[in-house]
């Protein structure tokens, strides 16, 4: 017999090898026969729904009677079942090493792929979006099910037969045929966790506010109240949206060559028309009060976003390939394989033509307003006005830069799985080693002496620039795409995950061998010898 776990009232229990019956008392009515032997047989926790298994197939039929419903494939014999917590999806734990997540509702199931032996238990987390499983490889996974993927609790050394998450899902406790418990730290106590719910392309953080832009949509969190607001979306465009700066309106490509305005007013939105041929590339400026686009017709307008009008700031037979714009207004144009400079003034100067002035993305820095230019050929180069200084970069593309608070140093997350640090003349400072994949952003410190790294591999580090040193946090599922000082004391990522993460910045300092001896002696009973203890860190 079941019982269903959120009401006691309802029972249900086999009465021959393939009928199931349902009551209140010991059940007596019959709602399902089965071809074959039942083999298994569950209750939806509100006890709607009835589970069975006949050994090769899984079905569902109502409690209160009705159709039997076969349900997906399950030819193997079943250690555990797990509903979510609204009741829209089932987990399925068995002989076979995949874990079947079902919906309910479309009876579509995805197969969870990591394990490589049986699994005993499965348990999802309240919000549906992950799933802690124990499996007969000796290790523990929590899944995240918006991609998939899975943080690996690795450390037994026989079958994790159990698997619980604590009340408030910050810890795994895991029992193994080892005979040992452990207890796992899934978030760190100064760790905050917001789900956003779908893989983060972009972030930014002003004051309290992290705006997050996905595949589809901006919204901003309250860093503070972990409030979210949903902002702008592009689902009806005809591609990606540009969104302003605060995320209150949103550029969206148009029929025929035309860009839309919208805001969230609900109104119709703004045609800007004017274009010829395919636009390639478009750009708020800085306060978000003029927006720019560059098209393959050879203009560079500028919209006038009241009345929808533009202003041509370019005007040839060369296709416009991109541009950048400054805190000035200034504009760099990327005409063909030459560079041009727009003055506020209405000036326009060629800074350069040929593979010194050929740039795949030009971008002016936040610090003192100065042209970084990534080029064709993968090089890096930076031109203050005066000069252009190449930085070396042996010919590595480059995901994204950061500059140091007092303009003097320029950082890159580079394709090679490194970050390479510059003075702004051209001297190459270090190269940091130590993630295992792409390095997909930087960041310096508000002080300028540590720098923070994102990667695909899942971790951040936390790099101390005089001494190489650095530390590690480990908890996103997904390559971690941006990150961003809040302060000191305080990092904020988003990831692929689709999670924003604000995390205490760890010290990266060694503990001093009192610290040492402290920690040890919190950890064990065992007494240890503070001498032999320094010579062996001593070396």
């Amino acid at each position: 017999m079941v019982v269903a776990r959120d009401d006691w009232t309802k029972r249900a229990a086999l009465v021959a090898p393939n009928q199931v019956a349902v009551g209140s008392g010991d059940p007596d009515r019959v709602i399902a026969q089965t071809d074959r032997a039942i083999a298994d047989l569950a209750l939806s926790p509100n006890g709607e729904t009835v589970l069975i298994h006949d050994g090769l197939d899984l079905y569902t039929v109502p409690y209160a009677g009705g159709p039997l419903t076969k349900l997906a494939p399950y030819a193997a014999m079943i250690n555990g079942i797990a509903w979510s917590h609204d009741q829209k999806q089932l987990a399925i734990a068995g002989k076979i090493v995949d874990v079947p997540v079902i919906d309910l509702a479309t009876h579509a199931v995805r197969q969870l792929r990591g394990h490589s032996d049986q699994i005993y238990t499965v348990e999802f987390t309240r919000d549906g979006h992950s799933l802690l499983t124990g499996s007969d490889d000796s290790t523990a996974r929590l899944w995240n099910l918006l991609d998939g993927s899975s943080l690996v609790l690795r450390g037994h050394d026989d079958d994790v037969y159990r698997a619980r998450l604590s009340a408030d899902e910050k810890l795994a406790a895991t029992a193994s045929l080892d005979g040992s418990l452990r207890v796992w730290p899934l978030v760190p106590d100064d760790t905050r966790i917001l789900l956003e719910g779908r893989l983060i392309d972009d972030m930014s953080v002003v004051g309290d506010k992290a705006l997050v832009r996905t595949e589809s949509s901006m919204a901003s969190w309250d860093l503070t109240t972990g409030v979210r607001e949903p902002l702008v979306s592009w689902n009806q465009g005809l591609g990606k949206g540009e969104p302003s700066p605060d995320g209150q309106r949103l550029l969206a490509l148009g029929p025929k060559w035309t860009l839309e305005l919208r805001g969230r007013d609900g109104k119709p939105p703004l045609v800007l028309a004017g274009h010829r041929a395919t636009i390639n590339y478009v750009a708020w400026s800085r306060d978000g009060q003029t927006a720019y686009s560059s098209s393959v017709d050879g203009t560079l307008r500028k919209w006038d976003l009241v009345t929808g009008k533009s202003n041509v700031l370019i005007d040839g037979d060369t296709p416009v390939r991109g541009f950048a714009i400054a805190k000035d207004n200034r504009i760099v144009a990327q005409v063909g394989d030459a560079a041009m400079m727009l003055y506020p003034d209405g000036r326009a100067v060629t800074l350069g033509t040929g593979p010194a002035w050929c740039s795949t993305r030009a971008e002016f820095d936040d610090v003192r307003d100065r042209l970084i230019i990534r080029r064709c050929d993968h090089g890096l180069e930076i031109y203050d006005g005066k000069q252009l200084v190449n930085l070396p970069t042996d010919g590595t593309p480059i995901e994204r830069l950061a500059v140091s608070p007092d303009g003097e140093r320029i950082a890159a997350a580079m394709n090679d799985r490194t970050i390479r640090v510059w003075d702004v003349h051209g001297t190459l400072l270090a190269i940091l080693r130590g993630h295992s994949d792409l390095v997909l952003d930087v960041a310096f410190s508000p002080d300028g002496a540590e720098l923070a790294s994102a990667s695909y591999d899942k971790t951040i580090r936390i790099w101390q620039l005089a001494t190489k040193r650095h530390r590690v946090l480990r908890g996103h599922a997904g390559g971690v795409s941006r990150v961003i000082w809040r302060g000191m004391d305080h990092l904020v990522t988003s990831s692929y995950d689709g999670t924003v993460r604000v995390w205490a910045v760890p010290a990266t300092e060694p503990p001093s061998q009192d610290e040492v001896s402290k920690r040890l002696d919190a950890a064990t009973t065992a007494t240890i010898d503070a001498l032999n203890l320094a010579t062996t860190i001593g070396g």
